[in-house]
């Protein structure tokens, strides 16, 4: 599957309620996890694409303030 531009997967575990969850970031980071429900690994597997993708963002320079330059 996939989400974001980003592939997952979600797999059935071999206990009853195991469920596996695995996201491809980029071709060297993989996150990966486990849920009770499918339901709740799709959800896990989607969060850590956007939490990747917030921490990826970069933030802009606030506004205001000395904007570089030294108080005097």
């Amino acid at each position: 599957m996939e989400y974001r531009g980003k592939r997952y997967t979600v797999v059935q575990g071999t206990e009853p309620a195991s469920w596996k969850w695995t996201v491809y970031l980029d071709e060297h980071t993989v996150r990966s996890g486990s849920a009770p429900t499918r339901e709740t690994a799709r959800a896990k597997a989607i969060g850590a694409i956007d939490k990747a993708r917030k921490k990826a963002k970069p933030t802009p320079p606030k506004q205001g303030g000395y904007a570089g330059r030294q108080p005097s």
